[in-house]
């Protein structure tokens, strides 16, 4: 303090203030009639309605809308199938997610909501993201792979002991990375952590699979917005997914893919997903039989 020559503590406060162009009973007519006019919903939701909790210049932007796909958290019934994700990373983080999908039963959430998704619809139900630092440091872990498979493991161990699920997550998709040999004479990812009763199946990586991610994303997302046909939806629990999926950029190159430069791990597995298609009851078959 320049008066007292003494360090103090000091105490900055500020309060946003709600104002709403209704309220300014200057405001020219002409302009109000422009505020009218404007087409994207981005724009009207800020300017008309004041609601600046808006992405925009994303890859979903047009179509992301989080009163309809985030949410309130439900306890799956036993006869829908659920299965999880992975989009391996070390030195970048990991993204593992859980997913439900609906067979049209109805369900109740935990605020007693009533909720009900055609047949088919996916919903992520969890996450587990390896992020040294948090969302934005794009850091990894450096975490095992055998060390991952079992706090994937306990993961889905709590989420039986609290009733989120009643069985066991069947073998989803995973980043084929995991199959490679890294060095002569070591086990792979995929292997090591297999041997810890973590099992994956491969990732649907063809030429233009990302290309068909997204689309298939924007599909669902319309349908939840429609609420006609298989949706997407992600319950509130899944903050990374909340706060990375929607701002999503587009690949300035192609306007029909994700920038890869962006920290899209949580895209990366939720992708996987989609491109794997609905589930049938022989998947669940043949899984157990194989391990």
């Amino acid at each position: 303090n320049p008066r007292t020559k003494q360090d103090e503590d000091v105490t900055r406060s500020q309060v946003a203030i709600f104002g709403s162009w209704r309220e300014n009973i200057y405001l020219d007519p002409v302009y109000v009639a422009q505020l009218e006019q404007i087409k994207d919903k981005n724009k009207r939701k800020a300017w008309l309605a004041g609601d600046w909790n808006i992405v925009a210049g994303g890859a979903i932007d047009d179509l992301w809308d989080e009163t309809i796909h985030i949410i309130p958290r439900f306890k799956v019934p036993k006869n829908w199938k659920v299965d999880r994700a992975l989009d391996w990373g070390s030195s970048t983080p990991f993204s593992v997610g859980w997913f439900a999908e609906s067979n049209g039963e109805e369900v109740e959430a935990l605020n007693g909501t009533k909720l009900w998704f055609p047949r088919g619809t996916i919903i992520q139900i969890a996450e587990f993201y390896g992020a040294e630092g948090g969302i934005g440091s794009n850091k990894g872990l450096r975490m095992s792979a055998a060390n991952l498979g079992r706090k994937v493991l306990e993961y889905e161990a709590k989420m039986l002991e609290n009733g989120w699920i009643s069985k066991q997550p069947i073998a989803g998709p995973a980043d084929n990375q995991i199959d490679n040999n890294i060095d002569e004479g070591e086990e792979t990812i995929k292997v090591k952590m297999e041997e810890v009763g973590c099992y994956w199946k491969r990732s649907n990586k063809n030429k233009g699979s990302r290309e068909n991610g997204l689309q298939l994303l924007r599909d669902r997302l319309e349908a939840s917005v429609n609420r006609e046909g298989m949706g997407f939806y992600i319950t509130d629990n899944c903050k990374v997914t909340k706060a990375l999926l929607p701002t999503l950029p587009r690949d300035s190159d192609n306007p029909d893919d994700i920038d890869t430069e962006a920290e899209d791990h949580i895209w990366d597995m939720i992708r996987f997903r989609l491109l794997a298609g609905t589930r049938t009851l022989a998947d669940e078959v043949d899984f157990e039989m194989a391990s």
